[in-house]
């Protein structure tokens, strides 16, 4: 999995994902540089259908599970990066983390703004 994995996430300033990283103490800035000097600039844009890597396939599969864990019947960059996340061994997941970005917190606070978004809802 590339650096595009973080960026996309980062891409959507508004997303849960974002928003969380930032809460847990990491800009988005300071996350896409550290991805990038973990993974490398990533590839050019391409329109061809490229294959996905084992990495990339096992992300979305923990992506879907997470989704799937916390009773959410969408897949939101939330559930991304917590897919990313899970991948504990692989630089993808370490670049966060160094910054303070790990799975368990980054749980913690997706369902807790998730929780008050949907009191919020109810209101």
């Amino acid at each position: 999995m590339h650096t595009e994995a973080i960026q996309g996430l980062l891409s959507e300033p508004d997303g849960l994902a974002a928003k969380a990283m930032v809460t847990l103490g990491a800009s988005p800035m300071a996350v896409g540089e550290a991805a990038r000097a973990a993974l490398g600039p990533g590839g050019e844009p391409t329109i061809e259908a490229v294959p996905f890597a084992a990495q990339s396939k096992k992300a979305l599969e923990l992506t879907l599970r997470d989704a799937l864990r916390l009773g959410h019947p969408f897949i939101g960059t939330e559930h991304l990066l917590l897919g990313v996340l899970s991948l504990d061994d692989e630089p993808v997941a370490r670049a966060p983390a160094e910054l303070g970005v790990t799975k368990e917190p980054a749980e913690r606070e997706i369902v807790r703004t998730l929780g008050e978004i949907l009191r919020d809802t109810m209101a």
